[in-house]
């Protein structure tokens, strides 16, 4: 089943080479309508059926995400376009949208459809969208949210909330201030890598912990992090030095 496409990029030899990408790699990707800036996006979005935005984030001196508050239409999913990994991939990541960064990489670009294409059969999107902008307009960390997708939910929480994380082969348990818990289809290293700059630190190839959370280093048993919760988490030999230095700047 063919999939229906908008390109969205001021350069119109990026739109032609994204086109021509998706020919070579077989995407079965019809493009049903292409833009260059914002006012063109959102009457194209607005007045199009389609099932995928390519969406470049600088749109000439414009910043994309200045669509999303006038959107009528937002039965689609995302996969933003950038040229450098710049201050909005924070906010993608945590809002678990995909992106790919000029210039593309075939088999990401390939990666990406194939994960925008199994989430389509979800229809709470609108969420992603809201803590997308939310991400976007907030200035201040703690005012964060991520994007937690469990088998059969869709969680949208504050990063403060988020005490520690636990790897399972390739799923993640996280356990929040108010002692819930949530289990997300998705490795461990995924989120290291999204909330790495906002306080967390992985001690331990199993563990990922708030750093705000820790209340002391025991040495007994190699050494383990005491938790506000009471968790003891074990720190590997190697992450010791590491350890010592985000602790020192608590």
């Amino acid at each position: 089943m063919s999939i229906r496409a908008i390109i969205v990029d001021d350069v119109e030899e990026n739109r032609v080479s994204l086109r021509r990408m998706m020919e070579i790699m077989r995407l079965h990707i019809d493009v049903v309508g292409e833009s260059s800036t914002v006012e063109e996006t959102i009457e194209l979005v607005n007045s199009t059926e389609f099932d995928i935005l390519f969406l470049d984030v600088e749109l000439g001196e414009s910043k994309s995400f200045e669509i999303f508050d006038r959107l009528i239409n937002t039965d689609f999913k995302i996969i933003f376009v950038t040229a450098h990994s710049n201050y909005a991939i924070d906010a993608i990541r945590l809002s678990a949208v995909d992106f790919l960064l000029k210039p593309i990489n075939p088999e990401d670009l390939v990666s990406a459809v194939k994960r925008v294409q199994k989430e389509m059969e979800k229809s709470d999107y609108l969420r992603v969208l809201e803590t997308l902008n939310s991400n976007i307009n907030s200035t201040s960390k703690e005012d964060k949210k991520i994007l937690l997708k469990s088998h059969d939910s869709i969680k949208v929480v504050k990063v403060t909330s988020i005490v520690r994380c636990e790897a399972n082969i390739n799923y993640t348990t996280f356990y929040f201030v108010d002692q819930s818990k949530l289990v997300v289809s998705r490795p461990l290293k995924e989120f290291e890598l999204v909330l790495k700059d906002y306080g967390f630190f992985r001690p331990h190839k199993s563990h990922l912990v708030n750093t705000n959370f820790i209340s002391s280093f025991e040495k007994k048993d190699g050494g383990h992090i005491l938790l506000s919760d009471h968790t003891m988490i074990p720190v590997s030999t190697r992450k010791k030095e590491q350890l010592f230095e985000v602790l020192s700047q608590l």
